[in-house]
Order: C-alpha cells, then sequence, then structure tokens
C-alpha cells in the first residue's frame, strides 16, 4: 500500500518516550518561596516599577498562584497593560498576582 499525502503526517506524528518529563520539567522551572506579606510600601513599590517593565530584558517576579508564591526569572517576551498580563519566556502572569518585581534597568523615583 502507498502512502498518500493524506497518511504522511501519521508517520511523523512526535514520540513522547518519556511519558510526563515534561510536565516534571515544567514543575521544577517554578520555584516556591516564602509567603509574602503585602504592605503599603511594597504596593507603593510596585505601582512604581510596574510601568518600567520593557519586553526584551530580563526581569525576576514573584506572583501568587493558587496560594504558593512563584519566582520566575527571565526575558520578558510581552507585557500588555491594557489586559494586565505580562509573559516571562512561556510563563502568562496576572500583573495584579505580582509580589515582588526586581530588574537591573530599573529607576528609584527617589534618586533625582
Amino acid at each position: 500500500m502507498r502512502n498518500t499525502v493524506f497518511h504522511r503526517p501519521a508517520m511523523f506524528q512526535a514520540f513522547d518516550a518519556l511519558k510526563g518529563f515534561r510536565q516534571m520539567l515544567a514543575a521544577c522551572e517554578e520555584t516556591t518561596v516564602e509567603p509574602y506579606k503585602m504592605t503599603e510600601e511594597r504596593i507603593e513599590e510596585l505601582n512604581m516599577k510596574v510601568p518600567q517593565i520593557v519586553a526584551g530584558k530580563l526581569l525576576k517576579v514573584i506572583y501568587c498562584k493558587d496560594g504558593k508564591y512563584i519566582e520566575v526569572e527571565g526575558m520578558v517576551t510581552k507585557i500588555d497593560f491594557s489586559s494586565e498580563t505580562l509573559q516571562i519566556v512561556k510563563t502568562r502572569i496576572d500583573l495584579k498576582t505580582l509580589v515582588s518585581v526586581e530588574a537591573e534597568y530599573f529607576y528609584d523615583t527617589y534618586d533625582y
């Protein structure tokens, strides 16, 4: 029987030799940290830093997800203030869940 154009894609389907390995790697990429207490100072600091986030720059954030505080570090691939989302590599984060934001390029408004 000849392989027709319709049967050909089935021959090249991805094969996952290690079932569950990709999920395990994804879980390892997220680092859980100690809970943060949000104070007025922290909220003010976030309000100052979040507008300074730029796509293509390295960023380290801590955000709350399902009651856990997760630290992610990587390159910002997308920032959308209208939908209030931030994407670091493939991790999409709601800006409302941010607890801490760190980057070398941030400036402090109190410095001038």
